[in-house]
């Protein structure tokens, strides 16, 4: 009796909830993960870049340079710009390993002062040579595009004095444009970007020219 009773139960309970006791099926097609990315960075998310395609997937990214430029303070901060630059393999049809990579340039006006929660960077003053690879040119010119950076304002300041700036630069076929952000009052992208730029300046083994 109990289990006849639960079977009752049960069948009012659908009969209830869908207006019949006729199952109905749903189909749920997985979202594609590159629809809102725009095609020009797939590889970054797992299209890669096929055979001697290097020249075309460079080509296809929106800036030729960003750059990254701090001035210093009244107190430690270090003073330098780092700049990276679109790779421009010469040979399409015999694309090589060192086509994977774009320029880097950094110049040093002021060292880093370092401590125990913060890394030095950089090292010391000078001018320096390095390398950027495809994949970390395209993450950030992608996350630039995706920051809404074109609708930023081309000055953000502080009301007080002393306190170091930083300038963001692209530059692209169409055109280029520049962020002032002194003493860090822009907005959360901005500083994103910029977090980011030293994060790729860091990871480059940098040679004195």
């Amino acid at each position: 009796m109990r289990v006849l009773c639960a079977a009752i139960c049960l069948l009012l309970t659908l009969t209830t909830a869908t207006g019949s006791t006729e199952q109905e099926t749903v189909t749920v097609r997985p979202r594609n993960p590159l629809a809102d990315v725009p095609k020009e960075f797939h590889f970054l998310f797992g299209s890669g870049i096929g055979s001697n395609q290097l020249a075309a997937t460079w080509a296809a990214l929106p800036y030729d340079s960003i750059s990254l430029e701090r001035d210093t303070c009244l107190g430690t901060c270090p003073a330098y710009k780092v700049t990276l630059f679109r790779g421009r393999p010469k040979d399409t049809d015999k694309e090589s390993y060192e086509d994977r990579f774009g320029r880097a340039e950094l110049t040093v006006t002021k060292a880093g002062s370092g401590s125990h929660y913060r890394k030095k960077f950089p090292e010391e003053r000078g001018q320096f040579d390095g390398r950027i690879d495809i994949w970390t040119f395209g993450r950030l010119s992608y996350l630039i595009r995706k920051s809404g950076f074109d609708a930023l304002q081309s000055r953000y300041l502080a009301d007080w004095t002393d306190a170091p700036s930083t300038t963001v630069t692209v530059s692209g076929p169409t055109g280029g444009k520049s962020v002032y952000d002194y003493s860090g009052v822009g907005p959360i992208e901005l500083w994103g970007i910029q977090e980011a730029l030293d994060s790729a300046a860091r990871s480059i083994n940098w040679s004195r020219k």
